[in-house]
């Protein structure tokens, strides 16, 4: 209850604004109560209009051949480069895992997109979105947004769970 008063997990989504000048664009985002997404929160954002949440979504996963360090800076890339022509979604997902597929660490991905952001000084134009099975527990959570995720969204643990209900 004390903690209430001097702490919020309030997660903001959209572009920053400079804040010594206010304007009308500040506006322009969508609050969520917790960085943890439901289902219904994902496809909210997918769904906001492309003028101010344009979104795009990074594949996470990537052939053995490729190798993890040239699939990271590949995804870095692509974030970059969506980033600097309007995204402000960055999803990042691991959800089309494949038999012949590895997926990219979720922390090691949004560490390096959040790493990439902010050397091209483009980190307040785009927030981090990551999809993912690897989060089981607070702690996973906490390292993806401490690495610079600005929300989560674990659908595996969601699945399970309808699993679990529906067995």
């Amino acid at each position: 209850l004390r903690e209430q008063h001097v702490m919020s997990l309030a997660t903001c989504i959209g572009r920053e604004q400079n804040v010594f000048n206010e304007t009308m664009g500040h506006a322009n985002r969508v609050l969520f109560q917790s960085p943890v997404l439901v289902y219904s929160d994902l496809q909210q954002l997918k769904e906001l209009d492309d003028e101010h949440y344009r979104h795009c979504i990074i594949d996470l996963n990537y052939q053995l051949s490729e190798g993890l360090e040239s699939a990271l800076k590949r995804v870095v890339a692509k974030a970059v480069e969506e980033t600097r022509n309007g995204a402000v979604l960055i999803i990042l997902s691991d959800r089309n895992i494949a038999p012949d597929t590895l997926p990219i660490p979720a922390a090691a991905a949004v560490g390096g997109v959040q790493t990439g952001l902010a050397a091209n000084n483009l980190r307040c134009d785009a927030n981090i979105i990551i999809e993912t099975a690897e989060v089981r527990d607070p702690h996973h959570f906490a390292v993806l947004i401490g690495f610079g995720a600005t929300a989560v969204y674990p659908y595996l643990v969601y699945e399970t769970l309808a699993k679990m209900v529906d067995d």
